[in-house]
Formats: C-alpha cells, sequence, structure tokens
C-alpha cells in the first residue's frame, strides 16, 4: 500500500511538473511573440492614403519567379549543359545576372518569410521550416520548440511587400506554394493577396505547371490596365519527381532537368503575353530560387546544398529584366540577398520604407540598373534555424562557425571554425584561419553581436 502510494505521488509530481511547464511555455510564448499590429495597421493606412489615381497607370508592373530548391548550375546561362533554358537565358541576355546572390535561408519556408518582408526571416518568427498545422509532424514540431514562440506561421504584424503594393493600388497574386502557414490569419489573403491559387495535395502535379502559368496570363490580361504584382511560386524543381510527356526525353538530366525546362516554357509563355499586351517595358520581371538544391540539381560547384550555410545552400541564381531600365547583358559579381526584394519593389513604386522596425535589405535598383557598381551591403549573415552560423562581407570573406559538417554521416560531430574567401575558393575547401587570425576574430566577434542582437531583440521594433 505504502509503495502504491509512493507511485501515485511521483506520477502526480511529474504530472504537475508537465503542467508547470506548460503554463510557463504558454507565458514565455505569449510574451516571445511580441506582436504589434496596430505598427503595419498604421504604415499601410499611410500608404494608401498616398495613393493618386493619376500616377496609377504609370506604375511599374512586378513579376517575381521563384523555383523550390534550383541549384545555382541548372541553367545553361548558369553554366549547365545538361539543361536547355532558352527563355530564362533571354531574361538574363537582355537583362542582368549576378553571380553572387544568396537566400535569406537554406530552407524554403525561411526563405519565403525573408524575400516577402525584407528582413532576416528569425525576425518574423520563421526560423524553420512549416509544416501544415493539421498535421502530426507539424503539431510535434511546434511543441517540441522548433518554432518560433509557438507560432506555426508569418508573423501577423510583419508587413509583407504584396500588403504594401495592395494598399499602393496594386492588383496582387500568388500562384504555387505558399508554406508560410495553413490557418486563418497566416494565409495569402491575409498577407496582401487578392487572388490566389495554392494547389493542395490532390491535385494532379503534371498538370500544375499548365494551370499557373494559364491563370498568370489570364490574371495578366485581367490587369493590364492598373499596376500588378505577380508572385509566381514554382513548387518544382523540387521532389518528388514526376514527368510531364511534352518534355520526356528532352534534355540529359532526367526528370528533373525535364521540370527545369517545362519551367522555362512557362516563362516563354508569360513573356510572350506581356510583349503582346505591350507591358514589357513597365515590368520587372526577377526570376530566383529558394535556396540550393536538395540531392538532385547543380548547386555551381560549390559545397553543400539545400539546409546548409556553405554556398551550396543559399548561393542560388538571380536574373533581372526591364527594357530601357536596366540595360542588357550586364553580369554583376556584386553580393545581395532575397531580403533586398522588398525595399527595391518599394522604391520602384515610390513607396517609403517603414520606419518602426528593421529592415535588413536594401533597395538594389540601382546596383540592377548599373547607376551603382557596388553593393549597398557591406556584410551579410546566413543563419540555420535560430543560429548566426556565417558572415559573408562584400570582399568575399566568409568567417564560419564551428558546426555540423554537410558531408559527415556523423551527425553529433562538428568542424571549424572556418576563414575562407569564397571569390577565390567558392568551394569552400581551404580555410585561411590561421593566416587570418585578426579578421577571424574580429568577424567571431560580429557573429556573436547579431546573434545577441537576435537573442535579445527579435523583432527589431523601432
Amino acid at each position: 500500500m505504502k509503495a502504491l502510494l509512493t507511485k501515485k505521488n511521483i506520477l502526480l509530481a511529474i504530472l504537475l511538473l508537465l503542467l508547470l511547464k506548460t503554463v510557463i511555455t504558454i507565458f514565455v510564448n505569449i510574451n516571445g511573440q511580441n506582436i504589434d499590429n496596430e505598427r503595419t495597421d498604421k504604415y499601410l493606412q499611410t500608404v494608401r492614403a498616398a495613393q493618386n489615381e493619376n500616377e496609377q497607370e504609370k506604375l511599374p508592373n512586378i513579376v517575381f519567379i521563384l523555383t523550390d530548391d534550383l541549384g545555382y548550375g541548372d541553367l545553361s546561362s548558369y553554366g549547365s549543359t545538361l539543361i536547355n533554358t532558352p527563355n530564362i537565358d533571354a531574361l538574363a541576355d537582355q537583362g542582368i545576372k549576378l553571380t553572387n546572390f544568396y537566400s535569406p535561408s537554406s530552407l524554403c519556408s525561411p526563405a519565403r518569410a525573408g524575400i516577402l518582408t525584407g528582413r532576416y526571416p528569425q525576425r518574423a518568427h520563421v526560423p524553420a521550416v512549416l509544416f501544415d498545422s493539421d498535421t502530426v509532424i507539424g503539431t510535434v514540431r511546434k511543441y517540441l520548440g522548433y518554432y518560433s514562440y509557438g507560432m506555426d506561421g508569418l508573423s501577423p504584424d510583419e508587413a509583407t511587400v504584396s500588403e504594401v503594393l495592395q494598399a499602393k493600388g496594386y492588383s496582387t497574386a500568388v500562384l504555387g506554394k505558399w508554406h508560410l502557414g495553413s490557418r486563418a490569419g497566416y494565409l495569402p489573403k491575409d498577407n496582401g493577396f487578392d487572388y490566389a491559387y495554392i494547389p493542395d495535395d490532390t491535385e494532379d502535379k503534371t498538370t500544375l505547371t499548365k494551370k499557373f502559368t494559364k491563370k498568370i496570363v489570364n490574371f495578366i490580361d485581367e490587369n493590364k490596365a492598373n499596376p500588378f504584382f505577380v508572385y509566381y511560386s514554382q513548387p518544382i524543381p523540387h521532389e518528388p519527381l514526376f514527368r510531364v510527356k511534352e518534355f520526356a526525353d528532352k534534355t540529359k538530366a532526367g526528370k528533373y532537368g525535364e521540370m527545369v525546362q517545362e519551367v522555362d516554357w512557362s516563362i516563354g509563355v508569360i513573356m510572350k503575353k506581356l510583349a503582346e499586351l505591350g507591358l514589357e517595358e513597365n515590368t520587372l520581371v526577377i526570376f530566383s530560387s529558394d535556396n540550393g538544391p536538395y540531392r538532385l540539381g547543380n548547386s555551381g560547384g560549390v559545397r553543400g546544398g539545400k539546409g546548409q550555410t556553405t554556398l551550396g545552400g543559399q548561393r542560388v541564381p538571380f536574373i533581372a529584366y526591364w527594357p530601357g531600365v536596366i540595360p542588357a547583358g550586364q553580369v554583376s559579381d556584386e553580393m545581395a540577398m532575397g531580403f533586398d526584394i522588398f525595399p527595391t519593389a518599394l522604391s520602384m513604386a515610390g513607396i517609403p520604407l517603414p520606419d518602426d522596425r528593421i529592415i535588413d535589405g536594401k533597395n538594389i535598383l540601382p546596383l540592377l540598373t548599373g547607376e551603382e557598381k557596388q553593393s549597398p551591403h557591406e556584410y551579410l549573415y546566413m543563419i540555420n534555424d535560430k543560429t548566426v552560423e556565417s558572415v559573408l562581407d562584400k570582399q568575399g570573406n566568409k568567417y564560419q562557425i564551428r558546426t555540423n559538417p554537410p558531408n559527415s554521416k556523423f551527425w553529433y560531430m562538428k568542424t571549424g571554425p572556418y576563414f575562407f574567401n569564397v571569390y577565390d575558393d567558392p568551394s569552400e575547401s581551404y580555410s585561411t584561419l590561421e593566416l587570418n587570425l585578426e579578421k577571424a576574430d574580429a568577424y567571431k566577434n560580429k557573429i556573436n553581436a547579431f546573434q545577441a542582437e537576435l537573442d535579445n531583440d527579435l523583432r527589431g521594433w523601432r
């Protein structure tokens, strides 16, 4: 009897501890989220108030094409000899190609959060991949602390580029992959999109690109008299791979290459519609990828891939095309990052940046037009989940903290720290840490300082 009471007491104590932990977690989460919707509402109201009907027809359109897990070396304009991408290459030939453009993250959800908000994704409460809220894996990850303060979607108080352009009078559309929250409050319509087509897993994947293309062409047709923003978030060549008969056996890169060529076909159709409507000279077209390749795909010969803060994880293709504004045939080695799209788009539309929060991105339109020859960034940080793992400067110097190597089967092993110059050594093969101790120490301190900033002032409110 005494032993039974003791077991009951132990069980009761465990239950009380779990209850206490749950209460503390809820309290910490609520306070840590630091949500402030009034800030964004006030900012968007000022943008709406500044609308001018006379300028609407002069505002430039934006078509932003983001592929999923496409490697830096998967386009013929970036060196592929196995995949032919003539329509994408034409954009590069008639516009600008950046050779040192980086995603805000090496994973899809954070990359998208950074692109849409102009901020490091951690500030927007998206440090990791978000799974649908009604799935087991999504629930488990949420309660195991993978998500930021229990949030399973893009923070609702963020000002997205779509919300801001919508407030300016733009017609806005997103087609393809969302991956920034599956519950009400986190959906595209909650983030400034008038129209959204986000297919679910039941749809036939072999028909999706055709559907996206048709719907985008129709959207452009219907909004040709208004400024528009199209976010074409292609869910391929992300695995699983599939075959579309029109592109079968048209490449030496298997099903992966066929999927890339289907995307290229789609872009050709969209560009034909813009030309047909006489909209090319008033439309900025941007092409990029959310992160580096997974198992398949070509990282461009550099180390690592998706999920890693080596160049293979975050260096992605970037092409911008805008006839009459961006001179043809440019190639720039200057560094930029996906969160630069937010301030660049707002600058094009004559919208001031919000001054109540840190905006990490910079307006790179002067770099794209050739007006400026150097990157507006002195440093870019590469972050894995909630840990700042490396810093890169505009001279190509990169300091990497001690981390798990991308090619080790022993998950518990860490290597480093390292110091590379990625212009001389893009594969990050030869650390020169011992030859640059003073500079490496300074860059280590930069990482520590930025990590402390995120830990102590995550949201970056001003």
